[in-house]
């Protein structure tokens, strides 16, 4: 015998109890995950601020590079 299925209600519709230690120990995870998040983009900010710094310095040298062999030609060693 095949028992019919009304596809027009929900399998289960009465609330779930979560147990308190549960919702405590998934508190817990999420708390650490979003603190290790946050020294990791702390960590990738200090290395784009470095980066920053360090496109200005290479900026600075290929400008002053460029200026000292503009209208000069090329010397061969």
């Amino acid at each position: 015998m095949t028992k019919s299925v009304d596809t027009n209600t929900p399998a289960d519709t009465t609330p779930r109890m979560i147990a308190r230690s549960t919702l405590t120990k998934r508190l817990t995870e999420l708390q650490k995950d979003h603190e290790k998040m946050s020294q990791e983009m702390e960590k990738m900010e200090t290395h784009r601020q470095q980066g920053a710094q360090t496109l200005l310095v290479l900026s600075g040298a290929i400008q002053v590079l460029e200026e000292l062999t503009a209208g000069r030609p090329a010397v061969t060693e």
